[in-house]
């Protein structure tokens, strides 16, 4: 079990204590979520009932796997835990209530913001925006209301929202990456280990990394803060069983690590998945990216290190965008279809018509 808790927080034990931090040297600087950590820990190791194989933990992570893959209601899960309560030994380690399972899993950190958006995709009803109906538009924000309905609380407590954008907190998941002793190690790589020989192996020799050391000299001063690419396309999930249905992830790829390791699967921090085709609003899908990243850069935010037994304030900023023309044309609200469709050259673009595709080239 505790292999499931080193994965969901990318944290190792090496054994006799030698990479994991101790809680009481370093707690009165810890911040709830990473307290929230080895509280987890400590739920790992204790078993439903003396002489069972199953932790208390891994008993819900899989139990909660059950739920999602079967689709069980929470009632169900609630009414299961109680029959488990009546079947199981009198000193069963378990919850009692859905509620109570739920509290335990959500210090993994896996979770989401769900955020309700215009149906035209307008706008993003997001930091307490209470609103019922578009401020452009003026489309009704619920399913199956009229435009001219003013809902009571209760009313939109149970109304569904037209459309839904599932955001994943970048925060989290930062604080995850230094829980690890070894991967605090490597977001240090680009200062500490690589050559620096001139030659361009990684975006830290690039330009651009050494003109943000210089306009920010604060900022470069502490190798552990965080440098970011942004990455996005588009893609159809069903192939040709539905051509007008599209999705548009957007990853975060941290820069600090190693050239083998910045770019796997693993590395990567997906953010959020842009339903449909995002076109011209494609920054208003974006501000929550945004916003985070600039608090980030401006802010900071107090992050346990596990590698130096501390709590550092954690900076981080966004080098780059990788995407395709068509891609790059919708990050930067700029036409790459016409003839003057290169972002670098632009009224200076050479272009021709292709006599029988019909494109510009």
């Amino acid at each position: 079990m505790r292999q499931i808790v080193q994965e969901a927080f990318g944290y190792e034990n090496s054994g006799h204590g030698t990479n994991e931090p101790d809680p009481e040297s370093s707690k009165a600087g810890l911040d709830a979520e990473t307290q929230a950590f080895f509280d987890l820990l400590q739920d790992a190791d204790q078993p439903l009932w003396e002489g069972c194989e199953l932790s208390k933990l891994s008993f819900l992570v899989l139990l909660f796997h059950v739920k999602s893959i079967n689709k069980w209601s929470n009632k169900s899960l609630n009414d299961l835990l109680q029959i488990l309560q009546l079947a199981l030994p009198n000193g069963a380690n378990i919850p009692r209530t859905f509620a109570e399972a739920r509290k335990i899993i959500a210090k993994l950190g896996l979770r989401y913001e769900q955020i309700h958006v215009c149906p035209n995709s307008c706008q993003l009803y997001r930091k307490d925006k209470k609103d019922d109906f578009c401020s452009k538009c003026k489309a009704s924000r619920w399913k199956d209301i009229a435009d001219d309905t003013t809902l009571t609380k209760k009313q939109r407590t149970k109304a569904t929202p037209n459309k839904v954008l599932r955001y994943f907190l970048i925060k989290p998941r930062l604080k995850r990456i230094f829980m690890h002793k070894e991967t605090v190690q490597l977001t240090r790589w680009h200062d500490e280990e690589r050559t620096k020989d001139g030659a361009l192996r990684h975006p830290a020799d690039s330009d651009v990394w050494k003109a943000i050391n210089t306009q920010h000299p604060d900022f470069a001063l502490d190798s552990r803060n965080m440098r970011f690419g942004l990455a996005s396309d588009g893609f159809n999930p069903f192939g040709k069983c539905n051509s007008t249905h599209g999705c548009w992830p957007v990853v975060l790829v941290p820069y600090n690590l190693p050239p083998w390791l910045c770019m796997k699967a693993s590395s990567l921090m997906l953010t959020f998945i842009i339903p449909g085709y995002p076109g011209k609003d494609f920054h208003m899908f974006m501000q929550p990216v945004y916003d985070e990243l600039n608090e980030l850069f401006d802010i900071g935010m107090p992050t346990y290190d596990a590698s130096r037994d501390e709590v550092f304030q954690l900076h981080a900023i966004l080098l780059y965008t990788v995407s395709d023309l068509p891609g790059a044309g919708i990050l930067a609200q700029f036409s790459t279809n016409s003839q003057l469709g290169c972002l670098s050259c632009e009224e200076e673009t050479s272009s021709m018509r292709l006599k029988h595709g019909y494109k510009q080239c």
